[in-house]
């Protein structure tokens, strides 16, 4: 009972971060109401339901039958397992603001190569709450600046996500978020046909942080 309960929450979640990703910051996350961006119907309570509504729909809209691009689903599916692996009742309000951050950042630079600093800030101010240290903090936005103001090989985005990472996580924990984000970002560019083609970095470094952080809770971390 409580497996489905966590999954249920985690993709409900996901289901609204997905709708700030898409809405925010050209447009209200409040209204008008959830509609389908082709034909504009509103969607109906049984459209809205996480990952099942999708499925049964067979990924279209109910009214013009457009498609609804599978990512939502996916996204939904990830966040919900997220939940049930690291069980919310034993989550730390920490780590969940971790997950929740790194998962809306990602999807920004995947959907909108973009970085949306105010989002960014809204997570760090809460956990800046509850950090004990911030000199790592102070030395990885100082890079962002940087990297924002002088062409580097890595984007500021990408520094100051560590930034906010090196709040809560440990110098090496950081060190290990950077090295396996780094070899899937590798991996991903020597996969691909146009090699020259820049990535998104943001959803490599989350991807490497929720490794860490379940390497640590099977104790593969001191």
């Amino acid at each position: 009972m409580n497996i489905l309960l966590y999954f249920s929450l985690g993709a409900s979640i996901a289901s609204f971060l997905g709708l700030v990703v898409d809405r925010f910051p050209e447009r209200s996350i409040v209204l008008p109401a959830s509609h389908c961006d082709h034909c504009h119907s509103r969607l109906g309570i049984s459209e809205m339901i996480p990952i099942l509504s999708q499925v049964y729909y067979g990924s279209r809209c109910k009214h013009c039958k457009h498609a609804i691009p599978k990512r939502y689903m996916v996204i939904e599916a990830i966040c919900g397992i997220l939940f049930v692996l690291f069980g919310l009742g034993q989550m730390q309000l920490t780590t969940l603001l971790l997950l929740l951050m790194s998962l809306t950042l990602a999807l920004y630079d995947l959907d909108q190569q973009e970085y949306p600093v105010f989002v960014w800030l809204v997570f760090t101010s809460l956990l800046l709450l509850f950090a004990h240290s911030y000199s790592l903090f102070a030395v990885l936005c100082l890079f962002g600046i940087l990297a924002y103001m002088f062409p580097l090989k890595i984007g500021s985005g990408d520094f100051f996500y560590l930034a906010s990472l090196s709040l809560i996580m440990d110098k090496m924990s950081i060190l290990w978020i950077i090295q396996i984000g780094s070899w899937l970002g590798i991996i991903t560019i020597l996969s691909r046909k146009q090699k020259r083609t820049p990535i998104a970095f943001v959803p490599f470094l989350a991807a490497g942080f929720v490794l860490v952080l379940l390497m640590q809770r099977l104790g593969l971390f001191l």
